[in-house]
């Protein structure tokens, strides 16, 4: 019984330095993350349909969730510069259009044109 304590004891201990060695500021969304969001908007962000699907917005409100600071958006910014950069037949007017087709006031600009630094 006691070696169960005590590997219970180190296992609350692990999982405490765990918490306490994440870097304050850490991003809330990852590139993985932002892919994941938007992959319902591929057909809407090549132009092939008007209306983005239900699924699309709420990727982007999820977006929008994970993005609280500059630091997370400049973040998203550059994972979806990138993800449009290598989508063949991006709509740039569709992307541009996202946030608002979806209702949802986003500060993560939807473009390969854009400057996240800002």
């Amino acid at each position: 019984m006691k070696k169960v304590s005590a590997i219970a004891a180190l296992l609350v201990v692990v999982a405490m330095t765990t918490v306490f060695m994440a870097e304050p500021g850490q991003a809330a969304i990852t590139c993985s993350q932002v892919d994941m969001a938007l992959r319902p908007c591929l057909e809407y962000l090549k132009g092939t349909v008007t209306q983005p699907p239900e699924e699309c917005c709420s990727g982007v409100a999820t977006i929008r969730q994970n993005t609280p600071t500059k630091t997370d958006r400049q973040i998203a910014c550059q994972c979806v510069k990138r993800a449009a950069d290598a989508l063949t037949g991006l709509n740039e007017d569709a992307a541009k259009n996202l946030p608002t087709k979806c209702e949802i006031q986003i500060n993560v600009p939807i473009s390969k044109n854009v400057n996240c630094n800002m």
